[in-house]
């Protein structure tokens, strides 16, 4: 039961280091994309029904599939559920 634990806990560590990859990755993009000011900026990045939108604007078709690749090659899959991710810096 102990092992089961350990490994879930470092499953866990591992998918959180992915998700802070993705968080400063597409940071980096949405700089150069004019979505925000600085990589330091709070966003809120939300994935839902296939649109992609950015502190509540709609990305245009172009945007919204570069950001869907960005998350396929950080996690593998295509977004099939809605998600939603805030940064807090």
């Amino acid at each position: 039961e102990m092992k089961k634990a350990n490994i879930d806990l470092r499953k866990s560590k591992k998918e959180l280091k992915k998700l802070d990859l993705f968080l400063h990755d597409i940071k980096q993009e949405m700089v150069k994309d004019n979505l925000i000011k600085i990589p330091g900026d709070k966003i809120d990045l939300k994935i839902d029904d296939g649109d992609i939108y950015v502190n509540d604007k709609k990305l245009p078709d172009e945007l919204a599939k570069k950001y869907k690749k960005l998350y396929m090659d950080k996690f593998g899959h295509n977004p099939h559920l809605p998600f939603e991710i805030r940064s807090e810096d």
